[in-house]
């Protein structure tokens, strides 16, 4: 475990004018421990939350994006997921607080930001949890063949999303390490043009592909490697997730459209 981190200055405040409690900056910039009422906020700049915590039920997603991103665990129950980009450890509290017995590997650029997750955010900690800090384009190729069944893709930095996620070397090891009933789920800004080589890739190596777009205007794609039932045979497993979460994804659910489906 880490040594405890020095906190901020109580009286630095953000743009909200809510207090920073820890600041922090490694060779890729700052890193920020915002309170916000009853939600902790990690942040690499004073104004966009990277990843924000409810202090009093962690295991339940606050942004919208990634509630929508754990829908893909009504199509799959995995044994084996893989995180790019940690942030403040909130994806994976609610993969670990649904799945206990699921081994979860998460690659972390910055080893500071892990570090923060440990002191700040009650990012859980278990012998089925590994947390790898390294460059995930480095890090992937390392990882056996069909050894996972989802693949959750997030990883930004304050000036915008890590570019390894929209280039095809992205995709062909992602479609490696995914096994037959794989899942590769990623958070995208702005989706990539429905002509565009990356989509165009994308087709050549999943059978189908599915995106919605989230209140914050991120748009989350799902691709999946063999081709299943429709999305509407899934519903009782998405109000099963509701039941375990106590929040409301079924109009998430439904947002959901398709945007590729390989005809063969």
């Amino acid at each position: 475990m880490f040594s405890v981190l020095a906190r901020s200055d109580r009286n630095e405040k953000d743009f909200l004018g809510d207090p920073i409690i820890y600041r922090t900056r490694d060779s890729w910039g700052e890193i920020l421990v915002i309170d916000r009422k009853m939600k902790r906020v990690l942040a690499f700049d004073p104004i966009y939350e990277q990843s924000c915590l409810n202090l009093n039920e962690p295991h339940i997603p606050a942004h919208e994006y990634t509630r929508i991103m754990l829908l893909v665990l009504a199509f799959v129950h995995p044994k084996h997921v893989t995180l790019l980009g940690l942030g403040g450890g909130c994806l994976l509290h609610s993969l670990h607080y649904l799945m206990p017995q699921c081994t979860i590997s998460a690659i972390e650029l910055r080893k500071k930001v892990h570090e923060v997750a440990l002191n700040f955010f009650l990012m859980p900690t278990h012998p089925n949890i590994h947390i790898v800090i390294s460059d995930a384009q480095k890090a992937l190729v390392q990882f056996d063949a069909q050894s996972t069944q989802i693949i959750f893709a997030d990883m930004y930095q304050a000036h915008g999303m890590n570019p390894f996620q929209i280039q095809k070397k992205f995709i062909l090891q992602c479609a490696r390490i995914l096994d037959d009933n794989g899942w590769l789920v990623v958070n995208y800004h702005q989706l990539p043009e429905h002509n565009s080589r990356f989509i165009q890739c994308l087709q050549r190596y999943f059978s189908e592909l599915f995106a919605t777009l989230s209140y914050s205007g991120n748009y989350i794609l799902f691709a999946r490697k063999k081709q299943g039932s429709p999305l509407s045979k899934y519903q009782t497993n998405v109000l099963d997730l509701e039941n375990q979460l106590n929040i409301k994804l079924l109009m998430l659910f439904k947002r959901i459209t398709r945007v590729y489906s390989n005809p063969y």
